[in-house]
């Protein structure tokens, strides 16, 4: 060797190791975040999550859970790499090399191995996440909306994740290097950071405070609201602090004292259970990443079944095959042209109905916002737009015997009364729009049918009233009910063609979007403002578009879009086909995360306590002991934190269904069994990849298992 850079190229092949497993760590961090941020910001997806909606809010904060994740486990892969190269490092200090040299060394060294793994991994993420889109357009579904679209500009994310790396790198190389004491820097590698025993009520008082954070920051911002009366505060996520809390308090439990009651037993599990005390620090701040991810993955795979659940069960409990409603005056199909249609297909219908609606406007007290978050009510005499029928015309076409008193309305919810939020329960008057008659009413409570429940806001009038407020109502304001069923066996191009035929009969004049209320908007205009769906920025959101019939937003966005069981069943995975493959990807990133987390942690106890696996193979402990021992602290680092945020999660899932209406209905508890059986293939999954790192590890240490191995040392 004739000068330094000679031997740093020689070291590097020798400790090729290490530099791989740094370069991995730096590789899939930017892999995963650059793939992530692609998916996010594609306009693919921004089409279909509303700005502001929940969807989006979600997906965006695991995204920030997931950019944490993997900033903490590459700084944590860079403290490993300088651990140890911090022996060589010393030996150069002890030979008289100048820290200045070694450190023009260092950081060249540093920047090429992070640099090329990271623009790797950035060059790699964009076909990776177009690749798992592709495959699961390929397997599961494809549509016209699931055409993915990238911007670009996302790449920005990756190019600012890569400068926080390199910023780490230099911070921790010059953190080894720069230590005062050389004897140090050449021992680095064999220091421990050990935890100090912790109390037996740590895990109880862990879990209180888990619980206490995690009701307090979900139901926090509602009682703000209703204490503060303003919309929101930047001090609120401040409330889930607890709950981290609590979960380092349990694990910390956990990685000191385990499970069992080790004053009885004080020997047991005492040399895995050592190695873990002796990196405690380090273990308990991955095994809480490991957890939040996972969490995070578990949040984002929940969303699939429960939507799937929910739209299954729905359309099966619907009592009609058919059901829409259209502005009367309109030429779309009456009974005879679909029964001519049906005949087409082999068809015939039956249970023909067919029954009169009109639309009233309704006054009541609402709450509203300010341009700085303060909530107010208002009594607003143009509160909202409501679909009206007699109490007979509800009678005839549910078969439900209804009675309505007079002066009163009642709303028309599902039968689990869960899906009430955009219906008036509070309104005193109704109104005639055409006329301007007024009528005073109170509310009588919920009537209950699925197919009239949503945001067509059906309500019900006892027959008198409903004929005292149809008196001079324009024929804008009228509209026709038709429900029917199939005679036999549906069949889908039959419906997929009545749908279109139903469509084009409309016409773009009824291009609208459930959105649009024009009760609202008539009382703007009174007041002298204008409606905000009329304005330019806000256009997109007031109209639909025909060419877009197969896509989420048109048919969860179409004022008159019809039920056709057979189009609900058949068409329901191509239609949300982009929220499912969203939150299907951030599964697999969060997961795949944790999983990199607990390789990287269960390796790096091979390169921290190879020498005491030495000692123990001196000692005469037998391949079985030591594999034992490894599956130990293995185990604990791939099943605790992500049982923990498994079940976490789980439980704050069901509590999330409980608190939107007080109750959890057959359908919600159909989803979260489904929501269970995911969480035990994610177990598999862990368990498959835990095989694997048990594995290598044995393979690191030189642990090999004879065939016949009938006895186990017992030295515990």
């Amino acid at each position: 060797m004739k000068t330094l850079t000679d031997t740093f190229s020689a070291l590097r092949k020798k400790n090729r190791k290490n530099y791989t497993l740094y370069f991995i760590c730096n590789f899939t961090a930017l892999l995963l975040i650059t793939a992530y941020s692609a998916i996010l910001t594609s306009p693919t997806v921004l089409l279909v999550l509303p700005e502001g909606g929940d969807s989006r809010k979600q997906a965006m904060m695991i995204f920030a859970l997931a950019c944490i994740g993997c900033v903490i486990f590459t700084i944590y892969a860079g403290n490993i790499f300088f651990r140890m190269k911090s022996r060589e490092l010393g030996i150069f200090l002890a030979l008289g090399t100048s820290k200045k040299v070694l450190r023009n060394h260092l950081y060249k060294d540093t920047a090429v191995t992070s640099l090329s793994a990271s623009l790797l991994g950035t060059s790699l993420g964009i076909p990776f996440a177009w690749s798992i889109w592709q495959l699961f357009r390929l397997l599961v579904v494809d549509s016209t909306e699931m055409r993915l679209v990238l911007d670009f500009r996302c790449l920005l994310i990756p190019a600012a994740f890569i400068l926080i790396i390199l910023l780490f790198a230099f911070l921790l190389g010059r953190r080894t290097l720069y230590r005062t004491n050389i004897m140090d820097v050449v021992n680095e590698e064999h220091k421990n950071e050990p935890v100090r025993d912790v109390k037996p009520w740590y895990a109880s008082v862990g879990i209180l405070l888990m619980i206490l954070g995690g009701t307090a920051g979900y139901f926090g911002p509602t009682i703000y609201q209703v204490v503060f009366r303003r919309f929101s505060s930047p001090f609120l996520p401040l409330l889930y602090i607890p709950l981290f809390i609590g979960l380092y308090m349990f694990l910390l439990h956990i990685v000191v004292r385990g499970f069992g009651n080790h004053k009885k037993h004080p020997y047991k599990g005492i040399i895995s259970r050592s190695m873990m005390k002796f990196h405690g620090k380090q273990t308990v701040n991955n095994m809480m990443v490991i957890a939040l991810l996972v969490a995070g993955g578990a949040f984002a795979l929940f969303y699939i079944p429960t939507l799937q659940t929910s739209q299954a069960m729905q359309v099966k409990s619907t009592p009609y095959d058919y059901s829409f409603h259209y502005p009367i005056g309109q030429p779309v199909p009456e009974k005879e042209e679909i029964a001519d249609l049906a005949k087409d297909y082999d068809l015939s219908i039956k249970d023909y109905k067919e029954e009169a609606t009109i639309l009233l406007g309704m006054s009541t007290t609402v709450e509203r916002t300010t341009d700085d978050g303060k909530l107010y009510t208002v009594y607003e005499e143009f509160a909202n737009e409501g679909t009206f029928l007699t109490a007979s015309a509800f009678e005839f076409l549910t078969g439900q015997k209804t009675e309505v008193a007079p002066g009163t309305y009642k709303a028309v919810s599902n039968e689990d009364e869960t899906d009430t939020y955009w219906l008036t329960s509070g309104a005193d008057q109704i109104i005639n729009m055409t006329t301007m008659k007024k009528l005073p009413v109170t509310f009588d409570g919920y009537l209950h049918y699925s197919l009239f429940s949503g945001r067509s806001n059906y309500y019900v009038l006892n027959d008198t009233d409903y004929e005292n407020m149809e008196v001079g109502l324009g024929d804008e304001w009228k509209e026709h009910q038709v429900l029917f069923n199939i005679d036999g066996e549906d069949n889908y191009e039959f419906a997929d063609k009545l749908f279109h035929v139903f469509m084009d009969a409309l016409g773009e004049k009824y291009a609208i979007s459930s959105n649009y209320d024009r009760v609202v908007k008539y009382g703007r205009s009174v007041n002298g403002k204008s409606y905000f769906l009329d304005e330019p920025e806000y256009a997109a959101d007031a109209k639909v578009d025909y060419a877009d019939c197969d896509g989420s937003t048109f048919r969860f966005g179409w004022k008159y879009m019809p039920s056709f069981k057979m189009l609900d069943s058949t068409d329901f995975v191509r239609t949300t086909a982009v929220y499912l493959m969203l939150f299907f990807f951030i599964t697999i990133i969060c997961v795949m995360a944790a999983l990199i987390i607990c390789y990287t942690r269960s390796i790096s106890i091979v390169l921290n306590n190879r020498y005491v696996f030495e000692d123990l193979k001196r000692l005469g402990a037998s391949p079985a002991f030591l594999t034992k021992e490894v599956k130990a602290q293995t185990r604990k680092i791939f099943f605790t934190p992500s049982i923990i945020g498994m079940v976490a999660m789980y439980f704050f899932f069901s509590m999330i269904m409980y608190a939107n209406d007080g109750t959890i209905s057959f359908t919600e508890i159909a989803s979260l069994l489904v929501c269970l059986a995911l969480l035990f293939v994610l177990v598999l999954i862990i368990w498959i990849v835990y095989n694997a790192t048990v594995r290598k590890m044995k393979q690191m240490l030189g642990i090999q298992q004879p065939k016949n191995m009938n006895r186990v040392m017992q030295v515990e």
